[in-house]
Parts: structure tokens; sequence; C-alpha cells
């Protein structure tokens, strides 16, 4: 009778899970192994940018590996403390590749930092880095 009812109360989260629009797999356990800094993506693999950064690179990549998927994490570029992008990516697997890219105008000299968002806001992982 217990092991029915256990059965039952699991289905039932599940279904409200399910419609509320939420998950119906924990994403908590959602971690970044490996995050690179980059200059480009080259056959699927970072190019690790050198520091500090030139004003002229044109554009950066965050490469992120993120293990505990599926699910969506969000990369948030921020210059001198301002948001300049907020990127969602979906992790289509249990260990997944992904990467965001950002435009930069010679002008955007300064400290940046860059993070990796998991479900509820959680920083998974960041960069911190300079344009000069």
């Amino acid at each position: 009778m217990r092991i029915w009812q256990a059965a039952v109360g699991g289905v039932l989260v599940a279904g409200v899970l399910a419609a509320s629009g939420g998950p119906v797999f924990s994403q908590a356990q959602m971690k970044v192994v490996r995050d690179v800094l980059a200059t480009r993506i080259d056959n699927r693999q970072p190019v690790e940018a050198t520091m500090p950064v030139g004003a002229d690179v044109g554009e950066l990549f965050y490469f992120t590996e993120v293990e505990g998927g599926p699910g969506t994490i969000q990369h948030v570029w921020t210059r001198q403390g301002r948001t300049m992008a907020t990127v969602s990516l979906e992790v289509r697997s249990s260990r997944f590749r992904t990467w965001s890219s950002k435009r930069i105008v010679p002008e955007w000299t300064g400290r940046w930092r860059v993070e990796a968002r998991g479900p509820g806001g959680a920083v998974l992982s960041s960069k911190e880095f300079e344009i000069k």
C-alpha cells in the first residue's frame, strides 16, 4: 500500500510541476565543469583569449561545458557593472558544450565580467577580464 501511495504522490508532484511550466527533472545539479573566455571557436573548441584583451578584438566568446542538463543557462556579459548582454542557452543533454559571443566596440575598454547562470539565477562560473 505504501509503495502505491509513494508512486501516486510522485506522479502528482510531476504533474503539478509540468502543469505549472516547471521542470519535471531537477536542475539543481547543473554545474559548469569548464569555462573559457575565447577569441574564437575552432572545431567546437575554444581558442583562449590572452590577457589583457586588446580593444581591437572585435568579438569574444564565453565557452561553457555543463553537466547536469537538460535545462537552460544564461551568459550575462557586464562592463563596469552595467549589463551589456544576456544570452539564454539551451543545455540539451547531461553533458553539453555551448557558448555565446559578444561583439566588442573599440571604445568599450575597462573591466568586464561574464557569468554563466543556472536555474534561479545562481552563478555557476564567471570570468573577469580587462579590455585595453
